[in-house]
């Protein structure tokens, strides 16, 4: 295995300790983020991140919104830059970094001031990011050396229990359908680790790789091609599924390979139409569901536990990075 596939591989047993450690002391951080929120009082949240950091909290906004908390998500860069318009004294401001020390990040916690509201999600409770923080929420993504795997699925769980924190959703719940995605990985990444994992075909040929996605599986859409450019270093984008009638198949040609995210997949869906128009072009497809898809020769079916659209990027994830990591193993010219 190369390095990124040695890292990936633990995803299971990280994830799980992350599952253990919220449902115990670390309970006391999401209850105290959501104090701040409420005791500020604060009526809408600003997500901040680079790179898989900026497209982790893509997971949670639908549910925030669904629950009457307005979220945006952009990059610390423009956050820095456009302060003014979007923190006003009702955002609370969520920084996420697995170093703590992104320079974007630091820069955005100094312009915000001392006053400023500011939870941050780090794999570092000791780092600069955290220090500038009301509160800081443990990532507990362990060591890692290689472009993110690990700190992404953990980004989007400790996000996951915030949304449930903040909109009063079943805590419980949130915590078993992680676990039963940790669970799950642990038993699949087993088998990738022995050469045994169901990788389809149409990965070793590929060239040029689109993920098709739409609201929070758009997240791991968006690290997954950045993951695909760094690791295999294939060209990779991620676009949205509605989106993707307008133009984007046109330039589908030999070595294009489709992978399409539907937690859940039904017919007459935008996600079945992106599935026909790749196939239609000559593409290759992979569909990455939760759902229970009939098997069929022209597209490949990577299926994941039904759990809900905020915490389906976790599974996704996992999927993703299997097949990105073996795809590094292969020669390209």
């Amino acid at each position: 295995m190369n390095a990124f596939q040695s890292e990936a591989v633990t995803e299971g047993e990280t994830l799980q300790d992350l599952v253990r450690y919220y449902a115990g002391d670390g309970g006391a951080a999401l209850r105290a983020a959501a104090r701040l929120y409420r005791e500020r009082p604060c009526r809408r949240l600003a997500f901040a991140g680079m790179g898989s950091s900026y497209s982790a909290p893509f997971a949670v906004l639908d549910e925030l919104a669904e629950g009457g908390i307005p979220a945006v998500a952009v990059t610390a860069h423009k956050l820095g830059q456009n302060r003014s318009v979007l923190v006003a004294p009702d955002t609370l401001v969520v920084g996420i970094s697995k170093s703590g020390a992104t320079r974007e990040l630091l820069e955005l916690a100094d312009a915000l001031g001392p006053d400023a509201g500011a939870i941050s999600i780090v794999n570092r409770l000791d780092s600069d990011l955290a220090k500038r923080s009301n509160v800081s929420l443990a990532m507990r993504a362990g060591f890692e050396t290689q472009i993110a795997s690990k700190s992404f699925l953990c980004s989007v769980a400790v996000l996951n229990l915030l949304a449930a924190e903040l909109t009063g959703a079943s805590m419980p719940d949130r915590l078993g359908w992680l676990q039963a995605v940790a669970l799950w990985a642990q038993t699949y990444l087993a088998k990738v680790a022995k050469g045994e994992g169901d990788l389809p075909n149409s990965i070793w040929a590929c060239t040029h790789m689109d993920i098709v996605a739409s609201g929070p599986s758009f997240s791991t859409a968006y690290k997954s091609a950045l993951v695909a450019r760094e690791v295999p270093r294939i060209f990779a984008s991620a676009i949205d599924c509605a989106d993707y009638a307008h133009g984007w198949a046109k330039a589908i040609g030999p070595g294009y390979l489709g992978v399409v995210l539907a937690p859940e997949y039904r017919s007459r869906t935008i996600e079945e139409r992106a599935v026909g128009q790749i196939l239609d072009r000559g593409g290759e497809v992979v569909l990455i569901t939760g759902s229970s898809v009939p098997a069929d020769r022209r597209t490949a079916i990577l299926q994941h536990p039904a759990v809900p659209e905020s915490v389906a990027p976790v599974a996704q994830a996992v999927l993703l990075d299997a097949m990105i990591g073996a795809m590094a193993n292969v020669a390209r010219h």
